[in-house]
């Protein structure tokens, strides 16, 4: 887990360091099927990228209309299919930091 707020630190900086046109934030991943979800306070599965988001957006001060989330893709090969087809293509981003 620390692992991942360090990235989601970084991203953070990186997108702050562009204060003329700051970089949006897409958090990747719904899970892995050998590990169990993250749970909300009901017990409902929540996607890993939901809660990246949540970190970027309530304790490092994203503003949310910058961060994006594709929670649907259990494995690597899916995190890009889905970012790419629900983000990438219909937003026209060209260019990705992956962190």
């Amino acid at each position: 887990m620390e692992a991942v707020l360090r990235r989601l630190r970084a991203a953070a900086e990186l997108r702050a360091a562009r204060r003329e046109r700051p970089l949006p934030l897409l958090c990747v991943g719904g899970g892995t099927s050998h590990k169990p979800r993250f749970r909300d306070a009901r017990g409902f599965a929540v996607p890993e990228a939901h809660e990246m988001a949540r970190f970027l957006v309530d304790e490092l001060g994203v503003p949310r209309r910058q961060v994006f989330v594709e929670g649907f893709s259990d494995d690597t090969i899916g995190n890009i299919f889905c970012a790419r087809t629900l983000h990438c293509e219909w937003r026209q981003w060209r260019r990705l930091l992956l962190n």
